[in-house]
């Protein structure tokens, strides 16, 4: 490790429960291919979390498949052949089948569904983390600009607040770059490379279309931030966007925190323009303690599926 990271290390032993959670099958590996190579190397116990089956990707599916239209039985049938190239490249990590669980929840539908129905999402993950209570947790980064991996990342974090666990929090990112220095730069030796590229290989859905991107992953350091809890919202909070002052009725300003979920209108949020910025107001509801996230998004995203602005700690 070329950026040293002692409660890493510490926990790179025999016994170490180490959770890693992709929002997609190969998110894993792209991520954390050499670093699940060393924790199973150390006689760590992974476990390995797939919340979509990844069935919502519909350009290399019209590649390879040669069709236009994709109804939901062809969704159902990429998953499928995504989830199966998935066991594939982690057998070529050296870890069985038996790691990974999957979750199935909707591709490209986490930051609906976290916004809709918050406790269809966060509860299920609350009893599933107090169940296994991992010593290490490797998660998607709040600053991925995928929709999916930073409500993930809000979703964790809500979860873990209940559960009332601390596990070191590895985060990553994959769509995007690590906010500030990583933590934790991991560079791979040869041998380490050439079966993190043999299991990238297993993708074949996915490198159809992506090959140079995902193999550039084989070559570059495995960078983490080790994250600390969020704290406690404060009443009034600083939103750290630029927030438009035009084409407010399609954008949308949500509010998330561990026993509730509110959406507004950008034109109706209690939102007060200052000279340091703009300034949200949380609900009476939101002021009982623990984290609280904002996201602000459009409603009319089009063909582009990553977020411009993503979701903020309020801490």
């Amino acid at each position: 490790m070329s950026a040293p990271c002692p409660a890493l290390e510490a926990c790179l032993r025999p016994g170490t429960q180490w959770l890693l959670v992709a929002p997609h099958p190969d998110d894993e590996v792209l991520a954390a291919g050499g670093l699940l190579q060393r924790a199973a190397r150390h006689g760590g116990r992974i476990r390995i979390w797939q919340l979509s089956d990844g069935e919502n990707n519909p350009w290399p599916q019209r590649w390879l498949e040669r069709r236009v239209r994709i109804d939901a039985a062809c969704r159902s049938r990429w998953g499928a052949r995504r989830c199966e190239e998935s066991r594939a490249g982690l057998a070529r990590l050296g870890l069985p089948a038996s790691v990974v669980e999957r979750w199935h929840w909707p591709d490209l539908g986490f930051s609906e569904g976290l916004a809709t129905a918050p406790e269809r999402w966060i509860e299920p993950l609350t009893e599933a983390l107090h169940a296994l209570r991992p010593d290490v947790l490797v998660l998607p980064s709040i600053a991925d600009r995928h929709p999916d991996h930073g409500t993930a990342h809000v979703l964790l974090r809500l979860a873990l607040y209940r559960a009332g666990l601390q596990p070191l929090a590895l985060e990553y990112v994959f769509h995007g770059s690590v906010p500030g220095k990583p933590d934790v730069r991991l560079d791979l030796d040869a041998e380490e490379r050439a079966v993190k590229r043999a299991a990238i290989l297993e993708h074949r859905s996915q490198t159809a279309l992506s090959r140079g991107r995902m193999l550039a992953c084989v070559n570059a350091p495995e960078t983490f931030v080790c994250s600390k809890p969020p704290g406690d919202a404060p009443d009034v909070a600083l939103l750290p966007w630029r927030v438009p002052r035009s084409g407010l009725s399609d954008c949308r300003l949500t509010l998330a925190w561990c026993d509730g979920v509110q959406r507004w209108s950008l034109r109706d949020a209690p939102l007060m323009r200052t000279s340091h910025g703009t300034m949200l107001t949380l609900p009476p509801a939101a002021r009982s303690g623990g984290p609280v996230f904002a996201r602000l998004d459009t409603a009319r995203r089009g063909l582009w599926i990553f977020d411009r602005w993503g979701w903020a700690s309020l801490a």
